[in-house]
This record gives structure tokens, sequence and C-alpha cells, in this order.
């Protein structure tokens, strides 16, 4: 990335990063979720779930990433919207 690229495109490019790191942790976690079943499952008590435990930690963070990348007011910013920032912060 060059110091002189245009800000939407680099705000563009973050935009998408966050969606492709949310895709990668959403399949992480499905990954985690069916080994630690299959751990479950396989050592015999089936009175507890335990791995609910972990399934559930991962999906927290999860919700917050997609929060992160799909989440309301990810909208660029525009040259406008700076000027009308600095034009509130000025009164």
């Amino acid at each position: 990335m060059s110091t002189d690229e245009d800000p939407i495109r680099a705000q563009a490019r973050k935009s998408i990063k966050r969606k492709q790191d949310f895709w990668r942790f959403f399949w992480v976690w499905i990954a985690v979720s069916i080994l630690l079943s299959a751990i479950w499952f396989f050592t015999g008590d089936h009175h507890y779930f335990w791995p609910g435990w972990a399934i559930g930690g991962i999906a927290i963070g999860l919700f917050f990433t997609g929060l992160d990348a799909y989440g309301p007011g990810k909208k660029i910013i525009t040259d406008e919207d700076i000027d009308a920032e600095i034009a509130r912060n000025k009164k």
C-alpha cells in the first residue's frame, strides 16, 4: 500500500480484511466446536456437555468480530463528513 493511496480505497481495503477475518474465525470456530464435541462424545460421559463452555465463549468473540465486519455504522467516511465534524468541533 502506497502512502498516497486514496483514503476511500484504504478504508475499503480494511473493510474487506475485516470480513475475511470474520469468515476465517467462523470456520475455525466450527472446526473447534466439532473437535471438542467429538472428544466429549467419544470419552463417554454424556450427562454434562462441557464443550458448550468453550463453544459459547468463542461464539461471543465471533459475534463481536461479526459486528465489526458487518455491523451498523460501517459507512465510508467522506470529505464532507470530515468537514462537518470539524465544523461541529469549532463551535
